[in-house]
């Protein structure tokens, strides 16, 4: 997804693109909110995710491509979780409505569907139905009602969820991803297997790539808010030094930051 959606939800980063809503009381255990993004004039946007299970649809008339990922070509939208390298969305048309429905890490536990290997894959074939409902929706809060009438009859109510990895996660966020693995078990008092198997069952990802990857969201984050060398902005974000930092950037990006006084 746009990595300015990850950008707002993560670090409050301010942007007109980006609108958020609750879903249902009751979906709240499950569902963590719906993101509506919006972009005119705008053709080439770095796609992020942040491992937690996410759902992409595509409400405008024209979609997108999936750059370095095979250029697969989005018309409906996809399912997503764990973590992207060097991909980019190339939007197709003059506006670009996305909806991002962003699950909570266990979510698979409540929809299957959540539980597929691929970091990618193709929308499930009931979601057709609701892109065509959504599409029809004459304002958000009608849209906003039909997800939630969609979602309520598709999540099994008596399911518990893994709350230990909700946990898990969470303490990754409240640090900005400035944990070790090792300190994580510690906290949870779990195993690194435990942990390990969970996150990869989950979120498609390991511990450590989901924590890299937080960390590497928060300092994209601080670079667009604030005027500030890299090296100021590697050590607030908790890489050793300015080149570790230009290393991380690279990966995910393909590209290096441009140079910043």
């Amino acid at each position: 997804m746009p990595v300015e959606i990850l950008a707002h939800l993560i670090h409050n980063h301010a942007t007109s693109a980006v609108r958020r809503f609750a879903p249902a009381t009751e979906l709240k255990k499950v569902i963590d909110c719906y993101c509506w993004y919006t972009a005119r004039s705008v053709h080439k946007v770095w796609a992020a995710l942040d491992g937690t299970p996410g759902i992409v649809l595509v409400l405008s008339d024209t979609g997108f491509r999936l750059i370095a990922d095979k250029n697969k070509r989005i018309e409906q939208g996809f399912l997503c979780r764990g973590v992207l390298e060097n991909v980019y969305l190339e939007l197709t048309g003059d506006r670009i409505e996305l909806l991002v429905i962003k699950f909570h890490a266990d979510a698979a536990d409540y929809l299957p569907e959540l539980s597929d290997s691929a970091t990618i894959s193709r929308l499930p074939v009931q979601y057709g139905a609701l892109l065509d409902q959504l599409k029809k929706g004459r304002s958000i809060n009608d849209r906003i009602a039909i997800l939630n009438s969609f979602y309520s009859n598709h999540c099994p109510a008596l399911i518990t969820g893994n709350a230990v990895l909700k946990i898990a996660v969470d303490m990754v966020k409240e640090c900005n991803g400035l944990i070790s693995v090792k300190d994580l078990c510690q906290r949870l008092k779990v195993n690194y297997k435990w942990l390990e198997r969970n996150f990869r069952w989950y979120m498609n990802v390991s511990p450590k790539a989901y924590i890299d990857n937080f960390r590497f969201i928060g300092a994209w984050a601080i670079m667009q808010k604030q005027d500030r060398s890299l090296t100021h902005i590697a050590l607030e974000a908790g890489y050793y030094d300015q080149a570790h930092f230009i290393k991380a950037f690279k990966k995910y990006t393909g590209s290096i930051p441009s140079a910043r006084k």
